[in-house]
């Protein structure tokens, strides 16, 4: 999965915080536009923030389980060559007695 490119981001919060312009006749409305203008764009820089932590972090899991897949399949392998030879000294074993 592709990681989302947040380069316009900032330009666009800084669009949003700037163009807005306080109207004489209703400066009361403005203003309470303004602030939930600014919650949102808060809440934007947050979830970014937030969402870069989890792409890191997502990244490093998947480094984590390419490596530990890696040492499962070594282990396996390790693991059929002791059983070959287990049964080659069974098999030695089982010679022995019947000889």
């Amino acid at each position: 999965m592709q990681p989302y490119d947040f380069s316009l981001l900032p330009a666009l919060l800084m669009v949003i915080r700037y163009a807005q312009t306080p109207m004489t006749n209703q400066q009361s409305e403005s203003m309470k536009l303004e602030a939930e203008v600014k919650l949102l764009a808060d809440r934007a820089e947050e979830l970014i923030k937030t969402l870069k932590r989890l792409q890191a972090d997502n990244h490093q899991l998947r480094l984590q389980q390419d490596q530990l897949s890696a040492e499962k399949v070594e282990l396996q392998d390790r693991n059929r060559q002791a059983k070959q030879r287990i049964d080659l000294i069974v098999e030695r074993l089982r010679t022995l007695e019947s000889d």
